[in-house]
């Protein structure tokens, strides 16, 4: 009874990320992407301490390889092409973690193991959608904790809207990136 559960809310869990990822108003991409392309955030600025709570950074041996956001007390929503380094590191060592608490990527933050990766056939523990590296659409995955996150100021969730983002709205994009230079911002 308690892995059909367990089956149930992983179900219910994807089924809202997906209506709230496909609720915005972004055109697709109608050419393919490497996932090895430089991408930038143009003026982008260290943020101020707190200013993301949700955003935790993905780890191995305590170098930031992607970033994610809080959806539930084990839940990380990420990109499914964060998957697959992460995956083999933590199918050879015990050196992948969240970082949850921190935008300082050299200081402070508390880490989180992450559960063992399987299929979705068997109540996974990642869940992650059909992707083709060529391509953006469906570039998904969610990652379970083995212990939930402590909530705090520093740690939350991310807030889903109802709302339709309107055209030419301006948003905030928070994460690690590439600057310009070919160095990763540690804040």
């Amino acid at each position: 009874a308690l892995l059909k559960r367990g089956k149930m809310v992983v179900h219910i869990i994807f089924a809202i990320l997906l209506a709230c990822v496909s609720r915005g108003s972004a055109s697709p991409i109608d050419h393919p992407i490497s996932p090895f392309a430089a991408n930038y955030i143009v003026d982008g600025s260290d943020a101020e301490e707190n200013a993301a709570p949700y955003q935790v950074s993905l780890q191995i041996d305590g170098n930031s390889t992607c970033s994610g956001s809080i959806v539930g007390d084990r839940w990380i929503l990420t990109a499914e092409h964060c998957v697959p380094l992460l995956q083999f590191f933590s199918e050879r060592s015990n050196n992948t973690r969240v970082v949850a608490g921190t935008n300082d990527l050299k200081k402070g933050g508390t880490p989180y193991f992450i559960d063992r990766f399987s299929n979705y056939d068997n109540c996974s523990t990642m869940l992650v959608h059909t992707f083709m590296f060529n391509s953006t659409p469906n570039d998904i995955a969610l990652i379970r904790l083995t212990t939930p996150l402590k909530f705090n100021e520093r740690v939350k969730k991310i807030e889903f809207t109802t709302e339709t983002v309107p055209e030419n709205a301006t948003l905030t994009l928070t994460g690690w990136g590439q600057m310009r230079n070919g160095t990763s911002p540690a804040k």
